[in-house]
């Protein structure tokens, strides 16, 4: 019996022409030609079939072939398209930020004093122009564009932290540090007005004073020294 080779170049291929012939009910054998004296460089295969079921096999093989081509083509090309687009939106993203960043610090910095720029942690930062010193930091820690904490440095050593734990802008609670790192007091607002409602401060012989404005007047009454 005379047979027909058709040759395949990749599973792909393979899987496709097993379909047809499958579907058409035409027998067919797999022939590896890696396995003979003259091996194929690419290690291509052949699928053999009957010469007499050959012109069924190439009246189908010729519409789901080009149809395949078509349809790897237009999976290539969306592929493509999916990553140019991806790359464009990126792009635009990040051109956004820098123009948005470029201009907020253009403007920041415009004091002939200080400047702003980020930290290692993409912490804002103002530090002294003259001496390169670090004089404040602001930490936003979902980058939602609000500072919850703000951080006062002296000699680059922490001296104060202001903290907005609700998040809506007012500072409500300060707590102040000796150049040592130790707690030299705390502040608190309680109503949020912007007037501190109590204050308490640790004197260097170890005393403690606390001040309250009862009347809240912005004036301090000492409420207790010990």
């Amino acid at each position: 019996m005379h047979e027909r080779a058709i040759h395949v170049s990749n599973e792909v291929e393979l899987a496709e022409v097993i379909s047809i012939l499958e579907a058409h009910s035409i027998d067919y054998r797999i022939h590896d030609e890696s396995s003979t004296a003259f091996p194929s460089i690419k290690g291509d295969r052949s699928i053999m079939i009957s010469e007499v079921d050959y012109p069924l096999f190439a009246k189908n093989i010729n519409i789901n072939f080009r149809t395949s081509k078509i349809a790897r083509t237009q999976m290539r090309k969306n592929g493509m398209d999916l990553r140019v687009l991806a790359l464009i939106v990126y792009s635009i993203i990040m051109t956004f930020m820098f123009l948005k960043y470029y201009d907020y610090y253009r403007k920041m910095n415009y004091d002939k004093n200080t400047y702003y720029e980020l930290d290692s942690s993409n912490n804002l930062i103002l530090k002294d122009k003259s001496t390169n010193l670090l004089l404040q930091k602001f930490i936003d820690r979902n980058f939602d564009e609000n500072f919850e904490k703000v951080i006062g440095y002296a000699k680059s050593k922490k001296i104060i932290e202001s903290i907005d734990e609700n998040e809506n802008g007012h500072y409500e609670n300060h707590v102040y540090f000796g150049l040592d790192g130790e707690i030299i007091g705390t502040a608190i607002d309680v109503d949020e007005d912007g007037l501190l409602d109590e204050s308490t401060n640790v004197l260097e012989d170890g005393r403690t004073i606390i001040f309250v404005d009862k009347n809240k007047n912005g004036k301090y009454e000492m409420e207790e020294r010990y």
